[in-house]
């Protein structure tokens, strides 16, 4: 151990270089900061050049250690950060009604994500559509749209909601949607929970659980080929008339059907004259199936099917169909003085 040697703490990780020699078997050692202490020199070892070269000293150490926390720190602030801008919640529209009181409850438009919704709400009933609303909802509100009878649930007809997303940072477009419910009290009443920001009790109903982009409505993307356009240019303009094109289709909107339908096979087709009797037994099942999913979806209460008595065969396949539809609440013969056995009144 000489003066000038690179030396450690035993009991430490302070480094130093001796200075000089004191009495009772001390040294005297500068330290990294520039300060000269006393210590004994059972207390001290020397570094040699290989450990140094192999391990660095500790101050180097402390130095590469306070770096890696500062990187982890920030690094994990970072990710912190994008998993917050992940997780932007994109779902969570609510239709919830709050009991007032025995017979009365309020019916709330519950915006849980983290977007402003703009919205348009009706209610179709008997064929008429009411407007509810219209407006803007922020992210995180809720909106009071009306109050309603508990009792009279069979009369409320079809509520339609229709939503337009909006952010006013980065996010990814979701198309907008429309949304029908028609509230049923065998299955209104097991969905009982507490509402979302109200924090209320009531009946919650979510209504982008199920939401599935309308792909129709996709614009596709279009290829411009130089080659293509000038042989098109040099088409005959009645060729061109026949060309198959690219067409956006329209979001399919469902109608409302009409009150009564006549399915006399002549009402159907001009072509029945061809027609073998599986066909025309076909083709009027078609149009009864189509008409009773549109009177469904479109909220009325009844509509009546028009089969006449025949022989029998096509109203026995639709009391059949009827029997196991989940759609309606009950089917009879309609008004016999007017139809005889010839038609069925469908109620949903």
């Amino acid at each position: 151990m000489n003066i000038g040697d690179r030396v450690r703490m035993v009991r430490g990780t302070e480094e130093g270089v001796i200075t000089r020699f004191l009495p009772n078997n001390q040294v005297e050692i500068e330290i990294e900061d520039g300060f000269q202490i006393p210590v004994r020199a059972s207390e001290i070892a020397v570094i040699s050049q290989d450990e140094k070269k192999f391990f660095g000293n500790a101050q180097e150490l402390k130095t590469l250690q306070k770096d890696k926390d500062f990187v982890h720190k920030h690094i994990s602030k970072n990710a912190q950060e994008i998993q917050t801008v992940e997780s932007i919640a994109t779902k969570g529209i609510y239709a919830g009604f709050v009991p007032l009181n025995e017979q009365k409850s309020a019916l709330y438009l519950i915006n849980n994500l983290d977007m402003d919704l703009g919205y348009a709400l009706a209610q179709e009933h008997n064929f008429d559509t009411n407007g509810l609303g219209i407006g803007v909802l922020k992210a995180r509100q809720t909106l009071k749209i009306q109050e309603v009878n508990m009792q009279t649930m069979d009369n409320w007809g079809t509520y339609i909601f229709q939503f337009l997303y909006y952010r006013n940072t980065k996010f990814q477009i979701i198309p907008p949607f429309i949304k029908k419910i028609k509230f049923k009290q065998s299955a209104f009443f097991k969905n009982k929970k507490k509402l979302p920001i109200l924090e209320k009790d009531g009946f919650c109903f979510q209504l982008d659980q199920e939401v599935i982009p309308d792909k129709s409505t996709h614009i596709p993307e279009i290829n411009i080929d130089p080659e293509k356009i000038a042989l098109a240019m040099q088409t005959p303009t009645i060729e061109k008339e026949f060309e198959q094109k690219n067409v956006i289709i329209a979001p399919k909107i469902i109608s409302t059907p009409p009150k009564e339908i006549d399915l006399h096979i002549e009402n159907l087709t001009k072509d029945f004259a061809k027609m073998n009797s599986g066909e025309m037994l076909q083709l009027q099942m078609d149009t009864f199936e189509k008409f009773l999913e549109n009177g469904y979806a479109s909220g009325v209460e009844s509509i009546i099917f028009i089969h006449g008595v025949g022989n029998g065969v096509l109203r026995q396949e639709i009391h059949k169909k009827l029997s196991k539809s989940t759609l309606i609440k009950f089917f009879k013969d309609a008004r016999k003085e007017k139809f005889g056995y010839g038609a069925t009144e469908v109620h949903f």
